[in-house]
This record gives C-alpha cells, structure tokens and sequence, in this order.
C-alpha cells in the first residue's frame, strides 16, 4: 500500500511538474547530482572536474545540486558553476528540467518529467554486477518496479563498467533498453595511474607515514535505506588487531586499520581499529591510497580490482545476506576478492596469501566480466556530451 501510494504520488508531481515545460531548454547548460544530492562525489564528480579543465566547455552553465550547497568546498568549483539547493523545490526542478545534459548516477528520476529534447545522462555508482538490485531483488513490489521502469525509459545514456553490468544491471535489473557508452566509470580513471605524491598527501591527511601500509575495511550495509547499520553484531566482527598481526607475519613493515562506513549507515564503529574515515570525501583517493581492502558485499572491490591489490571478502553471515538480504547476481567464488567466514579464516588466507594466484584470479574475472575500464572513461562521455551540446 505504502509503495502504490508513492508511486500514485509521482504520477500526480510528473503532471504538475510538466509546467516547467513552458520555460526554453538551454542547450549549454548541464545539471548535476550524486547520490541524491549528498556530496561532490563518485561518476559525476570526475565528469565535472574533466569539463572544468576542457576548453570546449569554457561556455557551458553548469549547475550542482546539494542537499546543503552551504557545506560545500567553493574552491572545487569554477565560476560559471551554480550551487543549487534540492530543497528548494522551484529552483532545483527549474534547472532539471531546463538543462540540455543532465548528469546523475542513482538510477534516473521516476518523479521528475524529462523532456525529449534533453539528454539524461545516467552513470550508475557500483561497478561490476555482484548483488541484486531494481527488479532482480527478491519481493520487490509491483509499484516499485513500475517506478524503476518510469525512470529508466527518461535515461539516453547508460554508463556501463562490464559486459555483465550491461547484461545484468542495466538490461535485467534496471530494465534499460537505450544506449549503453562501455566507457567504464570515470571516477576509476584515476586508479589507473596513481600518483605517488596525491598517495602521500592523501595519507598525511589522515595523519598516517608514507611508508605505513593501509588496510581498509569497507562493508557495504545492511537492512534497507532507511533502517541501514554497517555490520550486523549478531555475527562475528572483524578483529582489526588480529588482522594487522597476519600482515605483519606474512609482508613485515608498518600496517594500519582503518574503517569506512557505507554513505546510508555512515560512521561505524569496530573495536581495535586505528580509525574511522567514513567522513573522508572521495572514496576512490582511499581506494588508491589503500594497500588491502577488506569488504564483504559491497562494490568497491570491482574498483579496487583496477589496482591489482589483495582484497578479502569477510563474511560471516554469508549464507543469512544470500538468503535474506538482497542476494547476488553472480556467485561470490567468482568475485574479484578472496572469501573469509571468520577472523581465523581470513588469517589463514592472508598467511596462504599467493601474489601470482591472486594475479590470476583477477585476470580470470576481468575476462569473465568483459571489463571496459581502461582508463579514459572522462574523455569518451566528455566526446559524446560535446556531440549533443553541437546540436
């Protein structure tokens, strides 16, 4: 009842919103959004910064919209960008539905009336194609499904990572039937080339040496959107000082714990660890500055695959999460991590820990996958906005 109703309550703001129709499409102008207004952030964070730094874009209107613009850095903008707020009704729909290009990455606007004559520009926010979501998860409501069908038929534009993210993702669980760019994500073609001094930058931001190794513990959430927590304490949870001891054991040096909480639980909390850096911006700099990345669901390990580093899948509650929670779309022995049950588990696998086999492991899901990453996703969507913005 409570979905039929929202999806009663959308149809009803797409016939008013048709409204702003009677005011022009500015063929130079180009909107902006990420994960719902959050943050500067993710896919159209790097499009963003691309465009400000290309001269063929020096006449665009480029507007952001935030949740609240007044916490955002003015330095990370350039002057012909307009900070809007999303709960300013007039002016957020104004410019949505009087932009040419519209740049977003959470799956279109089932709410919202795009016009024909615009292009929606969807990015998407997890690569690869690892748990369900849209129509492939389990007793999703008709009403539900109907509105993830309303907004993908409004997408010109799908940004794709893989071949099985275009299969599975766009195609079956989002129901897109339009173009797809294989450009692979932007925000990903940083990770191709790091940069050692942004590396040390990024880690005396966070008061760590540059010769210390990171190990970043990253889960994805649990539960739904509204009622999220990042670990489930009814199972066993990660011990990060056990963690850091096998690394030691296995590569010596200096190693840290740190912990990044999913953006709908935020901060998270495990005893032991050296730090929380749920706060930190950009995921992809803590990606590229991280030397382990310990997860247990969540897509970040299709990114941090790009860098040829160790990733562990600890999962004690693997069987409840397949069965209850969202379930996945491909089995977790062909993702590109090594997968623990518990803490004596995952320091056996880091004792066992073979570079040469992990290497093949990761060669052998990137053929599997059909992955378009290759480092110049930026310029592939800059060339196709400029195409539109031509006409």
């Amino acid at each position: 009842m409570k979905d039929d109703l929202k999806l009663i309550l959308k149809h009803i703001m797409r016939f008013f919103l048709k409204l702003f129709w009677l005011c022009p499409i500015k063929k130079n102008k180009i909107f902006f959004m990420a994960n719902m207004g959050k943050g500067f952030l993710c896919n159209p964070k790097y499009i963003y910064q691309s465009i400000v730094s290309d001269e063929r874009f020096r006449d665009c209107e480029l507007i952001w919209c935030f949740i609240a613009p007044e916490k955002q850095d003015a330095s990370l903008f350039s002057s012909n960008t307009k900070l809007i707020r999303k709960g300013n009704i007039f002016k957020y729909f104004y410019h949505l539905l009087t932009s040419k290009i519209i740049i977003y990455n959470c799956g279109g606007f089932s709410y919202a009336p795009i016009r024909k004559k615009q292009f929606l520009v969807e990015t998407w926010h997890g690569g690869g194609a690892f748990k369900r979501v849209g129509l492939t998860v389990p007793n999703k409501s008709k009403s539900s499904k109907k509105g993830i069908s309303m907004a993908s038929k409004a997408i010109d534009l799908f940004l794709s990572s893989s071949g099985i993210a275009s299969e599975y993702m766009l195609r079956q669980s989002m129901d897109y039937h339009g173009e797809i760019l294989q450009s692979g994500f932007p925000r990903n073609d940083i990770l191709f080339a790091p940069k050692k001094d942004k590396v040390i930058a990024i880690k005396k931001s966070l008061g760590i040496e540059p010769e210390t190794n990171i190990i970043l513990y990253a889960p994805t959430f649990k539960g739904n959107e509204d009622s999220a927590i990042n670990v489930d304490t009814t199972y066993e949870l990660i011990q990060p000082e056990k963690v850091k001891e096998s690394f030691v054991k296995k590569f010596g040096g200096k190693w840290v714990f740190l912990c990044r909480g999913h953006q709908y639980a935020n901060e998270i909390s495990i005893q032991g660890s050296d730090g929380d850096v749920s706060s930190y911006p950009d995921m992809q700099e803590l990606l590229m500055s991280t030397d382990v990345l310990i997860t247990d669901y969540s897509s970040s390990i299709w990114d941090f695959a790009i860098l040829k580093r160790p990733a562990f899948l600890f999962v004690p509650d693997l069987e409840q999460y397949e069965k209850n929670e969202r379930g996945f779309l491909i089995p977790i022995e062909r993702w590109p991590g090594i997968v623990a049950g518990s803490n004596d588990e995952l320091s056996e696998k880091i004792m066992e820990f073979s570079s040469d086999e992990y290497l093949r492991k990761l060669e052998e899901f990137e053929k599997y996958a059909s992955s378009y990453e290759r480092g110049h996703a930026c310029e592939m969507v800059k060339e196709t906005l400029l195409s539109k913005i031509a006409r």
